[in-house]
């Protein structure tokens, strides 16, 4: 992919810092960033501390950091929930207005998924409540919340992204994205129809104007482009899975989110960061659309070399901040940027 030339100074509008560091702690390395926006310049970051090795199960914590001035600087670690040998990871992070309050969706060993909950920013946090049975669509064995972060949609409802697996290895023959959602708060939950089998897995979820969900999802066997969904139900259900040549990628997860263009009050525009390189996982870039996904004209270069999951999030003055996978997954950064220099680009 070719890109055009910076027309705004970098240096005055992006900076990065490293938020968590393989080795530090007593973890072999961290992955898998979730990130969320709690207002007044109030981050959290989470992501799961890999005791002792890079593997994708084994004992695995979940980690924290918090911010209280826009992601410029941050507390120290706190672990959030040890697995005590077992893999508790795929955060998933979702803002609920009222309260405000936090909630956690995670998953233990990918067959069971959890939610916490916290009314302080991260200062405390409920006990985890399993709610599988809720969630675990029948036929399925395997699950994987996000990663990443859900949303609240105008109306209320709570969506959470989501993918399953036909079987209980790390890596099924068969696998797809769907949501689960709650209409008190997360009191309860329900599932939606699932997508397209073996089309996209991991995922995450924007609200259109209207009231329309557009899913954008990680594809599988070796497609190379990027997957995307439409639902006008709230998630219930799902247009066919399509994919978009003007997106390209190896297989990675991606993250979007959506927020109001300011030159165009009237327009929502989405944000995807996903490393958009069909060969390895690098060129982590910021790819833009103002019609709701159909056209992604504009795209941003965040990390040339290598950078694979991330997280998106827009703090309270307006700054645009990037968590992710650095380094072959030796760290995990944040990126912290405006929307103007994003918007100076195009492909």
């Amino acid at each position: 992919m070719d890109y055009q030339a910076d027309n705004l100074d970098r240096a005055s509008h992006f900076d990065e810092q490293c938020l968590f560091r393989s080795g530090e702690n007593n973890y072999h390395s961290y992955r898998i960033p979730a990130l969320l926006s709690v207002g007044e310049g109030r981050v959290i970051a989470v992501c799961e501390g890999r005791r002792d090795s890079l593997a994708d199960d084994g004992d695995i914590d979940l980690v924290m950091k918090r911010s209280g001035d826009g992601g410029r600087t941050w507390s120290m670690m706190e672990v959030l929930l040890e697995g005590e040998g077992d893999t508790v990871g795929n955060p998933c992070l979702i803002l609920v207005p009222e309260g405000p309050t936090v909630l956690l969706t995670f998953c233990r060993n990918n067959r069971q998924v959890l939610v916490m909950k916290s009314t302080d920013d991260g200062d405390n946090w409920s006990a985890p409540v399993e709610i599988t049975d809720q969630v675990m669509p029948t036929g399925w064995t395997y699950i994987g919340t996000g990663p990443g972060h859900g949303i609240r949609m105008q109306n209320g409802r709570l969506i959470v992204p989501c993918w399953v697996g036909d079987d209980a290895r790390m890596h099924g023959e068969v696998q797809a994205s769907f949501v689960f959602y709650s209409d008190d708060g997360g009191g309860t939950w329900k599932h939606g129809s699932i997508l397209d089998k073996d089309v996209c897995d991991e995922c995450e979820v924007v609200e259109l104007a209207g009231g329309t969900l557009y899913m954008n999802a990680r594809s599988r066997h070796r497609k190379k482009q990027r997957a995307f969904s439409i639902s006008d139900d709230g998630g219930e259900s799902w247009s066919p899975v399509e994919h978009a040549p003007s997106l390209p990628e190896l297989s990675c997860q991606g993250s979007i989110i959506s927020l109001q263009n300011p030159d165009l009050p009237q327009q929502d525009i989405i944000l995807l960061a996903a490393p958009a390189n069909t060969e390895q996982r690098c060129h982590l870039t910021i790819s833009i659309s103002s019609d709701g996904g159909q056209t992604w004209p504009v795209s941003r270069l965040i990390c040339e070399g290598s950078a694979a999951y991330s997280d998106l999030a827009v703090t309270s003055d307006s700054k645009i901040l990037c968590l992710y996978e650095s380094d072959n997954y030796t760290r995990i950064t944040l990126a912290r940027f405006s929307l103007k220099w994003c918007m100076s680009a195009k492909r």
